[in-house]
């Protein structure tokens, strides 16, 4: 026992020596973590009250159902080569960004809102063989097919020039953690200096 001592006295120092630098350079993520601490939690309890939602059925039996709602706008039809005018973005959200959501949410990249792609949709559509195909060829279940699409993705409008776009403010840049260098617009991280 008093041999196994004299191991550990000894090379206990040794071990945090070699630990050092591997902790200043975990330290600065844990850094970041906690800044988005909000965050983390709003998106844990969401993912919690998504996934937790019961239907009793007639029968008497409960089924689990995912209470989600997928985005669905032009961009949900088609790709386009660039992003389009009514496109938002937030790609690195700063910290607590969600609280914004009644307000207008900042966005990362904001171009294209003044210069983005614009989409619009042919009225002669449903007639197109291509696109009639869908329905059986049936061109009044086409019609009405894409006069859904016109109402549910382009807002009822035939261009996206003309569907209303939410607020185009930018957010501000990031403070880098452990860093002397600029603001940027996504977060740097740096090794924590030597104490």
């Amino acid at each position: 026992m008093p041999a196994l001592r004299k191991l550990f006295r000894d090379q206990f120092p040794v071990l945090l020596r070699a630990v050092n630098p591997f902790l200043r350079n975990l330290n600065p993520i844990l850094a970041g973590l906690e800044l988005y601490d909000r965050d983390i939690a709003g998106t844990l309890g969401n993912v919690a009250a998504a996934s937790n939602a019961v239907h009793l059925s007639s029968a008497g039996q409960q089924i689990h159902y995912l209470r989600v709602l997928g985005p669905f706008g032009p961009e949900s039809l088609a790709s386009y080569p660039a992003r389009l005018g009514t496109n938002r973005n937030s790609a690195y959200s700063q910290p607590g960004s969600a609280s914004r959501l009644a307000k207008g949410l900042l966005n990362f990249h904001t171009s294209q809102c003044s210069v983005g792609v614009g989409a619009t949709l042919d009225p002669d559509t449903p007639t197109e063989e291509d696109f009639n195909e869908r329905t059986g060829g049936d061109v009044t279940k086409a019609t009405a097919f894409f006069e859904r699409l016109k109402l549910y993705a382009y807002a009822g409008q035939q261009s996206t020039a003309l569907i209303p776009a939410p607020g185009c403010s930018p957010q501000a840049p990031f403070e880098p953690i452990y860093g002397r260098g600029p603001k940027t617009l996504y977060q740097h991280t740096f090794e924590q200096p030597e104490p």
